[in-house]
Formats: C-alpha cells, sequence, structure tokens
C-alpha cells in the first residue's frame, strides 16, 4: 500500500471515528432533552396543579355566606342578559312569582331577597344563583302538565340555594381552572381587601363562569341533595309528593337518557332514570295532601303556555 493510501484510509477511519463519537455525544444530548423535557412536562404539571389548587383556596378564601347575596344581586342581571332576558309579559311574570311564593316561603334562607323571572329563551331548563335569585325558561313551561310538576322544578332549585351549591361549587377545582387570569385576578384582591365582592370587576370575572354553572347543573351530590329538598319544600306547601318525579319523566322523552345533557335539568349527572328512581322511593314515605285545582296563577301560565302533548327529541 502506498503512503498516500495509507493516510487517505486513516484519515478516512479518523473522520469515521469521530462521526461515530459525534453521534453517541448527539445521541446522549437527545436523552439528555428527553429527560429534561419529561422534567419540565411534570413539573409543569405540578405547578399547573398547585395553581388550580391555589385558586381553589383563593376562592374559598374569598367567598364566604355572606358574600352568596352579595354576588347573586350583582350577577343577577347580567345572566338574565346572558340567557335571553326578561320574557316581556307583565302577567306572565307575576304569575310565576304567584306560583313560587309558597315554595320560596318554606325556604330556610329568609335573609334573602327572593326573586324568580322567566327568561324568553326556548330551552328545557330553569337555574338559581346564590341569594335567592332564580329563573325558569319559557320553553320549560310548556312542559309542565300539572303546577305540581312546576312546583318540583322551582323547589329543587330552592334547594340549590338553600344548601349554598354554587359557593361549594365555586371553592373546587373543576370551577376554579375554568377562571381567566383576570378572574383570579379580582377575587384576588377581594380576597386582600381591594375590591368588594360586588364590584365591577368581580362582576366582569365571574358572569360567564356562573352562567354556565348555573345553566349546566352541579356535582351528582349536590343535584341529588337539591332533588331531595323538594319534600322539604312540598310537606310545607302541601303539594303532591308523589307528582315529584313527573317532570323528570317527561325529560326522559324530551331527550333519551343516555344522551349526554347540555343543561341543568337534562344533566346525565346523576342519569335522568337514577333521580327518578330515588324521587319515586323518597315519595312513598311522604305525607300525602289532599288533591286541589290549579291556582290562577299556573292556569294564567298555562294559558300563554299550552302543555305541549308531544315531544321533541333532542341530539
Amino acid at each position: 500500500m502506498c503512503m498516500a493510501g495509507f493516510f487517505r484510509q486513516k484519515q478516512l477511519h479518523g473522520s469515521t471515528c469521530l462521526s461515530r463519537r459525534g453521534a453517541l455525544i448527539g445521541l446522549g444530548a437527545f436523552g439528555l432533552s428527553i429527560f429534561h423535557a419529561r422534567n419540565v412536562l411534570a413539573q409543569s404539571s405540578d405547578l399547573l396543579q398547585e395553581l388550580t389548587g391555589a385558586a381553589a383556596n383563593l376562592v374559598g378564601a374569598a367567598l364566604t355566606l355572606p358574600d352568596e347575596a352579595t354576588l347573586g344581586n350583582a350577577l343577577y342581571g347580567r345572566v338574565i342578559a346572558m340567557s335571553g332576558g326578561t320574557y316581556h309579559n307583565t302577567a306572565i311574570q307575576q304569575s310565576i312569582q304567584r306560583v313560587a311564593a309558597p315554595l320560596i316561603a318554606a325556604s330556610t334562607r329568609p335573609e334573602f331577597q327572593w326573586e324568580i323571572v322567566v327568561l324568553d329563551d326556548n330551552a328545557v331548563n330553569a337555574w338559581s344563583l346564590p341569594g335567592g335569585k332564580l329563573a325558569v325558561n319559557k320553553g320549560l313551561l310548556r312542559y309542565v302538565a300539572n303546577e305540581d310538576e312546576l312546583a318540583a322544578v322551582i323547589s329543587h332549585e330552592i334547594g340549590h340555594v338553600d344548601r349554598s351549591h354554587a359557593l361549594e361549587e365555586m371553592k373546587t377545582e373543576r370551577f376554579t381552572s375554568s377562571l381567566s387570569n383576570s378572574a383570579r385576578g379580582a377575587l384576588a384582591s377581594h380576597t386582600s381587601g381591594g375590591a368588594a365582592i360586588a364590584s365591577t370587576a368581580v362582576a366582569d370575572a365571574l358572569q360567564e363562569p356562573m352562567m354556565k354553572m348555573a345553566t349546566s347543573g352541579y356535582s351528582r351530590s349536590a343535584e341529588r341533595e337539591a332533588d331531595a329538598y323538594i319534600f322539604n319544600v312540598f310537606a310545607k306547601s302541601g303539594n303532591d309528593p308523589r307528582k315529584a318525579p313527573d317532570f323528570f319523566r317527561t325529560l326522559t322523552q324530551l331527550a333519551p337518557h343516555d344522551t349526554k345533557g347540555t343543561t341543568s335539568l337534562f344533566s346525565t349527572y346523576p342519569d335522568t332514570m337514577e333521580r327518578i328512581a330515588l324521587l319515586e322511593e323518597a315519595a312513598k314515605s311522604q305525607p300525602t295532601h289532599a288533591p286541589r285545582n290549579p291556582s290562577v296563577a299556573f292556569n294564567q301560565i298555562k294559558s300563554t303556555f299550552p302543555t305541549r302533548m308531544y315531544y321533541r327529541r333532542l341530539g
């Protein structure tokens, strides 16, 4: 072998060795990068959990029972406006107030300034906000067949208010994780004494998440508790407890029970059929009342919203 060939081969071997070393170094660096990335992701996940938990603690510290009425007053008009607005019929608004009056009288929260309104919304739903603020969609009024069914819906919403379900939900990570940075900042300001809970900043920050929470339903335990609360109200108002499950049966015809719900009443968490079974079982132990004629107020509602004898499946 000539020397030129020898040196050329050495150079080739040298470059090959160098390339292999470079490759090994590169792979090592790549491995370290993956390891570092995993650490960063893990740390980010931990940080996110810490921030979400901190936000939950923040809301828990920021909001107390006395804040419920203030928060409800601040948000009621806003959520009404976001839900189609008030149904412009004075007779209907007065009628729903008369139907609700004996039910509200059974509440355990007399310190609240209770209000109820019919909304210009065709969705079959009803909702409540802290502090005794209730709403029923006109779409729901078309499907209640009798006054006890409407009373059951309103009593369910009263149960959410009486048991402070909104306040409890606002302390969960599910709620706080949906808050924007501005919402958390507004609540932080309230916690530190820099802003009232009724301030525009707090109301702006909370109106959308509060609307979503109110109209989409609460946890399984909260919904069950609100269902059971119907009987607390009926025991004082004189409504027939055996009819408490009837409107939920109507809901199963409006939407199959295995269809994912989009409103608090269509909630599948808990499942509607499960709720009916629990209500039926609970009704057996309740005192019965003599049948009574529908009130003038309910007849007024039905004259405007006759009960539909057919059902449209949703989904």
